[in-house]
C-alpha cells in the first residue's frame, strides 16, 4: 500500500514538473515570437522613418536648390541692371563733358541705329559684289557683321575723341584764364565781376562753363553744388583742383586773390611740365617716320650711284 502511494505521489510530481516545463517552454516560445514581431515592427518603423527622412531631405534639397536658383537669377538680374546703369551713367557723363545734348539711352539708340544702317549697307554691297563678280555667298554675312560692328564702334570713338578734344581745350585755356582773373582781381574787381568782364572778351567753352556755374549760384544753388557740377561737366583734373580750392576758400574765409594767385602759379608749372613731357616724347615719335620714309631715301641717294657703277662694270 505504501509503495502504491509513493508511486502515485512520484507520478503526480513528475506530471506537475512536466506541466510546469511545458508551460515555461510555451511562455518562452510566445515571448520569442513577440520579440520577433516587435523586432519586425521596429525594423519596418525604422525603414519607414528612414524613407520619410530621406524624402524630407530630398524635398529640403530641392527647396534649397530652387531657392539658390531663384537667388542666382535675381542676383544676375541685379548685376545686369547694375552694369547697364553703369554703362548709361558713363555714357551720360561723357555726353555731358562733350556738350552733346543727348541722354545715355538716346546715345545707345543712336549706336544701334548706326549699326543697323551700316550692316544693311554692307549687306547690300556684298549682294552686289556677289552678283557682279561671282564671289562666294558667305561673303555677305561677313560684310554684314563687319558693318554692324563698325556702326557700333564709330559713335563711341567719335564721342571719345570729342571728349578728349574738349578736355584738351579746357587744359589749354585754363592757365590763361587764371592769369587774367588774377590781374582783374588785383586791379580791384570781384571774382564775379572779373568773370563777367572776361566773358565779354572771350566766349571760349571754358568761360561758358564758368559763367554757367555763376548763373547757377545766382539762381539759388550753393557755391559748393555749383562748383561741383562745374567739375563734373568738365572732367579735368586741373579744373577740379581749382574748384576745390574755391570751395575751401569760401568755407574758411580765405582771400580769393591768394587762391587765384596760387592756382595760377600751379597751372603755369603744370603746363610747363606737360610741354617738357611732349618735348621728351617727340624723338621717340619721330623715329618711326625716319625709319620708314627718310632713311630709305638717304640710302638710295648715297648708294644709288655706286650700285649703278657696279652694274656697268659687271655688264
Amino acid at each position: 500500500m505504501a509503495t502504491v502511494v509513493l508511486l502515485s505521489m512520484a507520478a503526480v510530481f513528475f506530471g506537475v514538473l512536466t506541466l510546469l516545463y511545458r508551460c515555461g517552454a510555451e511562455r518562452d516560445r510566445k515571448k520569442a515570437r513577440l520579440d520577433e514581431v516587435k523586432t519586425a515592427r521596429s525594423g519596418e518603423t525604422c525603414s519607414d522613418r528612414k524613407k520619410e527622412s530621406a524624402g524630407l531631405e530630398w524635398l529640403r534639397q530641392m527647396g534649397s536648390l530652387l531657392k539658390s536658383r531663384q537667388r542666382n537669377r535675381v542676383l544676375g538680374q541685379q548685376i545686369s541692371n547694375t552694369r547697364s546703369k553703369k554703362k548709361l551713367s558713363e555714357a551720360e557723363k561723357m555726353l555731358m563733358i562733350a556738350d552733346v545734348q543727348l541722354t545715355g539711352l538716346q546715345f545707345m539708340l543712336v549706336k544701334l541705329a548706326s549699326a543697323a544702317v551700316l550692316a544693311s549697307a554692307c549687306r547690300l554691297c556684298g549682294g552686289v559684289l556677289v552678283r557682279s563678280t561671282g564671289m562666294a555667298d558667305r561673303l555677305v554675312p561677313t560684310l554684314t557683321l563687319c558693318g554692324g560692328l563698325l556702326g557700333e564702334i564709330l559713335p563711341a570713338r567719335w564721342l571719345k575723341s570729342r571728349v578728349a578734344g574738349r578736355k584738351a581745350l579746357y587744359r589749354e585755356h585754363l592757365p590763361d584764364v587764371m592769369d587774367l582773373l588774377v590781374v582783374s582781381v588785383e586791379a580791384g574787381l570781384g571774382f564775379d565781376a572779373a568773370l563777367i568782364r572776361l566773358y565779354q572778351k572771350d566766349k571760349s567753352p571754358l568761360m561758358q562753363e564758368l559763367m554757367r556755374a555763376m548763373q547757377d549760384i545766382q539762381y539759388g544753388m550753393t557755391k559748393r553744388e555749383a562748383y561741383t557740377n562745374l567739375s563734373q561737366r568738365c572732367g579735368v583734373k586741373e579744373l577740379t583742383s581749382f574748384v576745390n580750392a574755391l570751395i575751401q576758400a569760401d568755407q574758411m574765409g580765405i582771400s580769393i586773390r591768394t587762391v587765384l594767385k596760387t592756382q595760377s602759379e600751379s597751372l603755369r608749372e603744370e603746363r610747363r611740365q606737360r610741354a617738357e613731357e611732349k618735348a621728351l616724347k617727340a624723338p621717340v615719335k619721330m623715329l618711326l617716320p625716319l625709319v620708314a620714309f627718310i632713311f630709305p631715301v638717304i640710302f638710295i641717294i648715297i648708294l644709288g650711284p655706286a650700285v649703278m657703277n657696279v652694274m656697268e662694270i659687271l655688264g
